[in-house]
């Protein structure tokens, strides 16, 4: 007997899915890296919690789907990431943007 295609395991993604599309698509619109004051827009016009975005972002990065990119000389920004969420103050005064990896 065959077995059932609905056995299979599902793949459940890392992170939000619907919160990458919308992010890509601003990243498309604007035409350049996303910065936290856009991130905060897209949260105010959507109605969607700003950390939820941002969550969605760090993961995109951690798992090389998305990069970001500081005023330092190597790129690094030291301390972005603080218990998995973003540290909106460093983020800010380093001028720090995210833009996809690859083709978006």
């Amino acid at each position: 007997m065959g077995r059932n295609p609905m056995d299979r395991p599902v793949e459940v993604p890392k992170w939000d899915v619907a919160l990458e599309a919308l992010i890509t698509d601003e990243y498309r619109r604007l035409k350049r890296p996303l910065q936290v004051a856009d991130f905060r827009r897209l949260a105010q016009a959507h109605k969607i919690r700003f950390h939820d975005i941002m969550e969605t972002v760090q993961l995109l990065d951690r798992h090389g789907r998305w990069c970001h990119q500081g005023t330092a000389a190597d790129g690094t920004v030291p301390g972005l990431y603080v218990h998995s969420r973003v540290d909106e103050d460093v983020a800010e005064r380093g001028a720090v943007s995210w833009s996809p990896r690859g083709p978006a």
